[in-house]
């Protein structure tokens, strides 16, 4: 994923809707999420939740990913696989 393509997809799962003062997509937006990735070109593979963490995986043709919250903000960060 190149910072271009990591701006346009921030920018689109953090769509702000000033109408309503809040951001339009969280992480229980499970199939929303699910269609901005198709719609990016990236592999969704889910949501999960663990003990101290909740996101949502997905995948390039190299690399995967997660959607996480961070201060109220979805953020995308890439996962190491040991």
């Amino acid at each position: 994923m190149t910072v271009e393509q990591y701006n346009e997809l921030i920018n689109e799962l953090n769509f702000y809707d000033n109408s309503i003062g809040v951001n339009q997509i969280t992480l229980k937006d499970h199939e929303t999420i699910k269609d901005i990735l198709t719609e990016f070109n990236y592999i969704p593979i889910g949501h999960y939740e663990t003990i101290n963490s909740e996101g949502f995986k997905f995948k390039d043709d190299k690399e995967t990913y997660s959607i996480q919250e961070n201060k109220g903000k979805l953020d995308i960060y890439k996962l190491i696989e040991l």
